[in-house]
């Protein structure tokens, strides 16, 4: 056995054999070090700017560098990324506003998994440490008493805690991050044979849900809580996880420390978030249907200069919908939400591959996550976790064809 050959197990995200070259070596590593690098590029003054760019050139040595033939791409995929270009456009020739063009941009994470050589496995193994080490960070900083009190409604909860949004400057975005993380510790604590790696994995997890606990984000936990049962229950083909939590809630509920009872019980007390969540979709379903048959464009130009007439008053400062799927609908009409709930739908609902079951059922249950999370937010709306969620995409998309090829 040559030295290359003796290393090559080193980059775990390589899905080439043990004669890889030291090109394709390199390369391996690449998509390792980028993802790591996404939660740190938010303390940079031009995160957006210095993340795409960083994608670009990724996918460009991809392509100058092939190391294996790749699998076809999805034509829903493209025809997609071509209904974001489109809608950027538009806002760019009305309005001069380059920022419509983000989700296109980050749509570009998706042809990662085609273009270098990754592994499935060791994406789910890379980003389930990454996220343990974010929501270490984001614990101790609540621990400490330095998560920030603006994005809580002080008149209901008060001044005891704040949410930690460490990294992201959003304790939502953290949230949106930490989610996917969650699902992978979890799968590999499950199958993982020795007590060492286990413990291991048990720490991560623990890393990852204290982090989202310390995010208080209500969307994310409600996301977390149902992929990870669903996760379960089509792990151990058994209905027995949901029985039991379903048996334990109530008293898992009211044994929560005050602050986390508090944020919980907020849904039922019309909070300022809830009230204002519950308004702006009041506001969209009234807009007129034109807006859904063509769509507005992306970007807040085109928001400011369609939407926000018809919005109830209060809601001059919207930033964004809330929802990924009011996102699609309202900014590329309803083709666009057709087409982004067709490759979400094939994402989740195409045959599991029987040998690799566990790790597919992994990616699909924390991609599930996300677009339960995107029913009261809009992960779109921030780069860091739009460039997240169509690396996921992408990712489950290149496992499906790599076992039907």
């Amino acid at each position: 056995m040559t030295k290359k050959e003796r290393l090559s197990p080193l980059f775990i995200f390589s899905r080439l054999s043990y004669t890889t070259s030291w090109q394709n070596a390199t390369l391996s590593l690449l998509p390792f070090l980028f993802l790591l690098s996404v939660p740190f590029f938010s303390l940079l003054p031009h995160t957006s700017l210095f993340l795409l760019l960083s994608l670009l050139l990724l996918l460009l040595l991809g392509w100058l560098f092939p190391s294996s033939p790749s699998p076809s791409l999805p034509r829903a995929a493209l025809l997609f990324w071509g209904v974001l270009w489109a809608g950027g456009l538009s806002s760019f020739l009305l309005w001069q506003d380059l920022f419509a063009f983000m989700p296109a941009l980050a749509f570009c994470a998706f042809f990662l998994p085609y273009l270098l050589p990754l592994s499935q496995k060791g994406f789910v193994f890379a980003y389930g440490g990454i996220g343990a080490l974010v929501g270490a960070l984001a614990s101790l900083s609540f621990l400490l008493g330095k998560a920030p009190k603006e994005w809580v409604d002080l008149r209901l909860q008060g001044e005891f805690f704040g949410r930690s949004a460490v990294l992201f400057g959003n304790p939502n975005i953290l949230a949106a991050f930490l989610l996917p993380s969650l699902v992978f510790n979890l799968y590999f604590f499950l199958t993982a044979t020795h007590k060492k790696a286990k413990l291991f994995f048990l720490v991560c997890f623990l890393g990852s849900g204290g982090g989202l606990a310390a995010s208080f984000s209500r969307g994310g936990w409600v996301a977390a809580l149902l992929s990870v049962l669903l996760f379960l229950c089509l792990l151990q083909k058994s209905l027995f996880p949901l029985v039991l939590s379903l048996c334990i809630a109530p008293a898992l509920l009211f044994s929560l420390p005050s602050p986390f009872l508090a944020r919980v019980l907020s849904i039922f007390s019309g909070d300022s978030s809830v009230f204002y969540r519950v308004s702006l979709w009041q506001s969209l379903a009234s807009l007129p249907p034109s807006f859904f048959f063509w769509g507005c464009g992306e970007g807040k130009s085109a928001l400011a200069h369609f939407v926000f007439p018809y919005l109830k008053a209060g809601l001059e400062r919207v930033e964004h919908l809330h929802s990924v799927f009011w996102h699609m609908g309202v900014a590329n009409g309803i083709g666009g939400l057709l087409l982004f709930l067709l490759l979400s739908g094939k994402a989740l609902l195409s045959p599991l591959p029987q040998e690799q079951r566990g790790l597919s059922l992994a990616l699909r249950a924390s991609l599930l996550s996300l677009l339960l999370f995107g029913l009261f937010d809009d992960f779109l709306y921030a780069t860091q976790t739009g460039v997240m969620f169509f690396w996921l995409l992408g990712v489950n998309f290149s496992l499906q064809s790599l076992r039907s090829s």
